[in-house]
């Protein structure tokens, strides 16, 4: 039967096809016209197609748009803070989050030849951890903090049992890319995007 019904469908297409050009020859003013001397191949009347000041037009648009585009694309430069910054609150809220489920849970930030390393440590030992390059990164606590420039990077943040930060930044933990308010560690443990206030 399913033969049957694409020979069926074959057919009423093939009608359906035959109609339609029958119609068009038809026309008094049809959109394309049928050339005896080609062999009943279809061609496109005089009145049809694009204007040269058409086409250069819409050629100048979208070379425009691609110029603006393409960059954008393969640029990765500009998209490294943003990516950092989405890597960094992850592995930061992970950390409180372990706290809130273990004892002895610290976030441990350090610079190394230009290369960050953000590690979650439970007793000392890393559970996870996260390597940032190609940007830079500073951190410090908020109470001492001024600007992005007046921070480092080497920091120990422990949380207690609530996930909240120890007693050793109690205002939180501001953290910058590329000198860039990027990320706050509340006192009690929230990481969030922005200035912490």
């Amino acid at each position: 039967t399913l033969e049957t019904t694409w020979l069926g469908l074959a057919i009423r297409w093939r009608r359906a096809l035959s109609q339609s050009l029958q119609r068009l020859q038809r026309c008094k003013t049809p959109w394309f016209r049928f050339s005896a001397s080609r062999g009943n191949k279809l061609s496109h009347s005089a009145k049809g197609g694009f204007t040269t000041v058409e086409l250069v037009a819409v050629i100048s648009i979208v070379g425009v748009l691609v110029a603006i585009a393409v960059p954008r694309f393969f640029d990765d430069r500009s998209m490294e803070p943003i990516f950092a910054r989405d890597s960094l609150v992850s592995i930061f809220r992970l950390g409180q989050q372990r706290a809130m489920s273990s004892a002895n849970v610290d976030l441990f930030l350090d610079e190394s030849l230009g290369e960050y390393v953000v590690a979650v440590r439970e007793n000392g030992v890393n559970v996870e951890s996260l390597l940032v390059t190609d940007v830079s990164l500073t951190a410090g606590d908020v109470s001492n903090y001024s600007s992005c420039s007046s921070l480092d990077v080497s920091r120990e943040i422990d949380f207690d049992a609530r996930g909240e930060i120890a007693s050793s930044f109690p205002s939180g933990v501001q953290v910058c890319i590329d000198n860039e308010n990027a990320i706050c560690i509340s006192a009690a443990g929230f990481s969030y995007f922005g200035q912490c206030e």
